[in-house]
């Protein structure tokens, strides 16, 4: 295989018309080259196969492992930035998913029919109920089943993961993807997404949140304006990779908002100081702490930290997470510095979350980077947790012995005299609280509106009626978690004698409750059940209590002991761990803590006093 290589300027009329190829890399094999002159330049075998297809006649190609020097990190830090004007100036942009199977044709065809008839039959389709013959051909059990079965197995392929091909995909004005000899464009897949989109809302099942995502990507970058944060992308492709930990962010730059915020591509930088100065520069530039909340998701299991050591601060952006369109509660709509991935139609909000008020950050750093001082308040400790229940699997024993109950043992949680005189509003009060709670006081998958307290207990109620009685209920999260805490204790009583002591006749009946899902009916992420498969299941946190009396939601790996704080600049309360002997604290990630999430602790309550704490 013989080329030419030459330089041309990206932004000039004279640059002549190529053909820009995103691909995944796979193993570091290259078992042949493209002769050049008098040298060899190495190819990994994953694009030769490629290459040997399509040149087979005179044309101009741009692929990253030929024409950026890999090994020079200059150069590499020189092209980042470029990257994405590259891929927008090719006359067309060749996906390439690798060589065909034995069903990699059957999928393409597949797609292919997805995104023209059946397209044009579903746009025609009532948009909630779906006739017969599209309920058939959705079903996984069908006579489909083998074609559902390809299209899965070529949506497993490493491209779809990879995190450069996200750029690469989303600003390129042409694309053809393919497999082996067959291809669909650009244009047919995204229909065809729309359209297994369709499946899904007639049959319930969905498993390609990897393609979706991307392209939700490519409407909000298309169609509206503005593009993502740098912090709300990181967090959406969570489940994307880069053979450098570095292009976890670099790879990005080229699609978001708020690119100003890295400075100049470094390869020479080490992947602690680029994740760490990305934090700084962040606070320095939105005057907000909230970035440090994604620690809470993107951190190693059991607080060991891979390779580099990183501050409890920083997120490990290398750490692969299950992306959501919301992950975090300060990725609230409200405050577009972080933002979040959600359809434009949820863009509107009457709800957001201010634990800090307006007050700024009063933060300084350790020239190493290392620490971070931050002034704020403590609001309590955490006394007791429920137990995390059986959908987040230990692995170790130690971990079962920390996701397992823990009883409060504080005065304000054992039963005293004073229960005797408690009125039944007060228990209606503590009742509505652990409702809150439970779904982050929020009513919609999104975080956008208040949780409608009237509508939400009697949800609750139904559900737990339910749980109590050992009935078959399709809330199973739920039921599982009730069952396992029915007896923790809240300000002298269990949930289980709060629950039946308070709530009026159950109405409706939980049967009759639509289920939590990823269905796009707005409806069915607007119920009790939904939004506490979001914040218990999907957002990994566990409903605490602490020892002054205040209800919580806290991170699944949060201890008995741990400091409960509001950090200035921070729109959510945090959850701290002090280490021993030591004024140092370990960040652990954000908490709900009812009653103090819109600065009332700010706001003139003098039994909160200004502390400064030392994270490391």
């Amino acid at each position: 295989m013989q080329g030419e290589l030459r330089t041309f300027p990206v932004d000039s009329t004279a640059t002549p018309w190529f053909n820009a190829i995103s691909y995944a890399w796979g193993l570091p094999k290259f078992q042949n080259a493209i002769q050049v002159g008098e040298s060899q330049i190495p190819i990994p075998d994953s694009l030769f196969s490629f290459l040997s297809m399509k040149l087979n006649e005179e044309s101009w190609w741009w692929a990253d492992s030929v024409c950026i020097n890999q090994a020079d990190d200059l150069e590499k830090a020189h092209q980042v930035p470029l990257m994405k004007d590259i891929f927008q100036s090719a006359g067309n942009t060749y996906v390439w998913l690798g060589e065909k199977s034995d069903d990699s044709d059957e999928a393409l065809a597949f797609l292919n029919y997805m995104g023209k008839e059946f397209w044009r039959e579903c746009e025609q389709c009532p948009s909630v109920r779906y006739p017969s013959w599209i309920q058939a051909l959705a079903s996984r059990d069908g006579e489909h089943r083998a074609k559902w079965d390809a299209v899965e197995r070529l949506f497993q392929r490493p491209w779809w993961r990879r995190v450069w091909t996200v750029q690469e995909y989303i600003v390129s004005g042409s694309i053809e993807i393919w497999c082996g000899n067959n291809t669909i464009s650009g244009p047919i897949f995204n229909k065809a997404l729309s359209a297994i989109w369709a499946c899904h809302r007639a049959t319930g099942t969905f498993r390609y949140e990897a393609q979706w995502n991307r392209n939700r990507i490519l409407e909000k970058y298309n169609i509206y304006w503005p593009n993502p944060s740098l912090t709300a992308l990181l967090a959406y492709l969570g489940d994307h990779f880069s053979t450098d930990p570095r292009d976890r962010i670099y790879s990005l730059v080229g699609l978001v908002s708020d690119a100003d915020i890295l400075g100049s591509p470094n390869y020479d930088a080490s992947v602690a100081s680029l994740y760490t100065n990305f934090v700084k520069s962040f606070v320095d530039k939105h005057r907000s702490l909230d970035v440090i909340c994604f620690a809470t998701r993107f951190t190693d299991p059991e607080d060991t930290r891979s390779e580099e050591k990183l501050p409890s601060w920083v997120p490990n952006w290398s750490v692969p997470v299950t992306p959501l369109v919301v992950p975090l509660m300060v990725s609230q709509g409200a405050r577009e510095h972080i933002g979040n991935l959600r359809p434009h139609w949820a863009c509107k909000h009457s709800a957001s979350y201010a634990a800090s008020l307006e007050q700024k950050p009063e933060v300084s750093f350790s020239a190493n980077l290392n620490e971070m001082k931050s002034h704020g308040i403590i609001l309590d400790v955490l006394d007791g947790l429920s137990q995390v229940s059986s959908w987040a699997t230990p692995t170790t024993n130690e971990q079962r012995k920390h996701d397992a109950l823990t009883q409060p043992t504080s005065i304000h949680h054992l039963p005293t005299r004073r229960l005797l005189h408690r009125t039944a509003q007060r228990n209606v009060d503590i009742v509505e609280s652990v409702m809150r709670c439970l779904v982050l006081d929020r009513k919609d998958h999104y975080m956008n509106h208040s949780a409608p307290p009237t509508r939400f207990i009697s949800e609750l109620r139904s559900l737990v009626d339910e749980a109590t009685r050992g009935k078959a209920q399709k809330f199973t999260h739920f039921k599982t978690w009730f069952q396992a805490n029915r007896f923790f204790k809240v300000n002298g009583s269990d949930l289980d004698t709060l629950f039946k002591g308070t709530f009026s006749p159950r109405i409706p009946s939980a049967h009759e409750l639509p289920e939590p899902s990823y269905r796009s009916d707005i409806s069915e992420r607007q119920t009790f059940a939904s939004r506490f498969h979001d914040t218990a299941v999907k957002m990994a946190m566990r409903f605490a209590v602490t020892e002054h009396g205040l209800l919580v939601m806290t991170p699944n790996r949060s201890k008995k002991g741990d400091v409960i704080s509001i950090l200035y600049g921070c729109s959510v309360p945090v959850v701290l761990r002090k280490y021993d002997k030591t004024d140092q604290y370990q960040f652990i990630g954000e908490c709900y803590v009812d009653g103090y999430m819109n600065g009332e602790a700010l706001s003139g309550d003098p039994n909160f006093e200004q502390h400064t704490f030392s994270l490391v």
